[in-house]
């Protein structure tokens, strides 16, 4: 009974719903709990967010910039690539997905859960991980570099995965 719900067209759209809220969630915790309060940078656009974060916090500009709006700013010509290339089912969840993680991570208050950097690390990987699987298993996307990745894996015929790897990994070398 459940199984044949979830294969039709609505049970589907709940599904996709009910994954895009949980990785906003995911996103917002992560961000907000633990790797903003400890100084942790993430990878991708997040990091991304948070470099000019830290390059800007002691400017007029820091108080109207937050982690997700910048998030969502850094997102836009990415979502345009999406949907001119990646197609509109896959542009239009990931759009869907990047205003609720922008939503939610303004929702959730930054404050600081452990002040041990290490467990702060592996706790908000482990639950961004959580909310980026969600997404990558049911065909969507958290957007940032996942779609320079899928892109350029696509012109290159290269491995999408070896593609993000590189592609976060600049962000990671640029906040160290």
């Amino acid at each position: 009974m459940l199984t044949s719900f979830v294969r039709s067209s609505q049970g589907q759209r709940i599904l996709s719903g009910v994954v895009l809220w949980l990785s906003a969630l995911c996103f917002a915790v992560a961000l907000n709990l633990f790797y903003v309060p400890n100084l942790i940078f993430s990878n991708g656009v997040p990091g991304l967010a948070q470099i000019i974060l830290a390059i800007f916090k002691d400017t007029p500009l820091a108080n109207l910039l937050t982690a997700g709006n910048l998030y969502f700013i850094l997102n836009i010509p990415l979502m345009i690539l999406s949907w001119l290339y990646l197609g509109r089912r896959f542009s239009i969840l990931t759009v869907t997905s990047i205003f609720l993680s922008t939503l939610v991570s303004n929702w959730v208050p930054i404050q600081q859960v452990t002040d041990n950097t290490l467990l702060a690390a592996i706790a908000g990987g482990v639950i961004s991980g959580i909310g980026v699987g969600l997404l990558i298993k049911f065909g969507m996307s958290s957007g940032g570099f996942d779609i320079i990745a899928l892109l350029i894996a696509k012109k290159t015929g290269r491995n999408v995965g070896f593609m993000s790897f590189l592609t976060n990994g600049l962000v990671i070398v640029g906040a160290g």
